[in-house]
């Protein structure tokens, strides 16, 4: 990273993968903004603790199923100090394993809209940010994906 201030969003900041990269990001000198749902002490843990570092952060509560959620993450960026430099997609869910035929629509849509229509949402609104061709400077967009997605999961 250059001496400019950078912002890097983490979504699903607040635990597992999320909140060791939001962690090593504020270590290297980004501003990170995270994103949680249902544990706000944890994300609070994790800019707190990203702060004693000598870093800066900020959590935000997203659901990313919900477009409206996340346009307001990202105009919420726009008021942070720096620029938007670098986007993880690393939120996700699982119906857990079972056959298709015992998977309800209600579980398939909210998967559906989290790991596929979430992540392209969020990518959409950093390109508006980030696109050279739309005014930005560039940055990067890293979409993380689980071994779950190959294996199922048991929960």
């Amino acid at each position: 990273m250059k001496d400019e201030l950078c912002t890097i969003v983490v979504t699903g900041g607040s635990q597992g993968i999320g909140a060791a990269t939001a962690l090593l990001a504020g270590a290297r000198g980004y501003h990170v903004c995270l994103t949680y749902l249902n544990n706000g002490d944890a994300a609070k843990n994790i800019v707190s603790e990203i702060k004693r570092a000598g870093g800066r952060a900020t959590a935000v509560k997203v659901e990313i199923s919900n477009p409206d959620d996340i346009a307001r993450l990202f105009a919420s960026v726009t008021e942070l100090p720096g620029r938007l430099c670098a986007l993880v997609n690393n939120v996700g869910v699982s119906t857990g394993r079972s056959d298709l035929s015992n998977i309800d629509i209600k579980s398939i849509r909210h998967t559906i809209d989290v790991n596929l229509i979430g992540y392209l949402l969020c990518a959409q609104h950093a390109i508006r940010q980030m696109s050279t061709e739309q005014g930005g400077r560039g940055g990067s967009i890293i979409n993380v994906s689980s071994i779950y997605g190959l294996v199922g999961t048991d929960s």
